[in-house]
């Protein structure tokens, strides 16, 4: 059995009709798949990543906000270990980013919303 995480922004946004398709494959055929985000872990956020799970019916697992964290640590502190990642920016399974400061909070606020 594999774990596999599907990024959220610019991925399962993009094309959710073929992640639902390929989620539905790998867990009836025994897989985890996980959906890890670096968005923060915000009431908002929360119901907005749902939202578009529950709406494109897609079949997850765990969702996983990183905030700042590399995907990769944020994963590991709840005890996950992924085998396959699915990332429209693959420098951010291991680079942390840097906390933003105020403006770019509200900036990346309004860009998520």
């Amino acid at each position: 059995m594999k774990t596999i995480s599907i990024d959220f922004d610019g991925t399962l946004t993009d094309i959710p009709e073929a992640l639902a398709l390929l989620a539905a494959s790998l867990k009836s055929q025994g897989h985890r798949v996980i959906v890890i985000t670096r968005r923060y872990e915000t009431e908002e956020n929360q119901a907005k990543v749902y939202r578009h799970i529950v709406d494109n019916k897609i079949a997850v697992d765990r969702v996983v906000f990183a905030g700042p964290l590399c995907k990769r640590t944020a994963a590991s502190m709840v005890g996950e270990s992924v085998d396959i990642w699915i990332d429209d920016q693959p420098e951010s399974i291991t680079r942390t980013m840097p906390l933003p400061t105020a403006a770019q909070a509200r900036k990346r606020s309004k860009r998520q919303r």
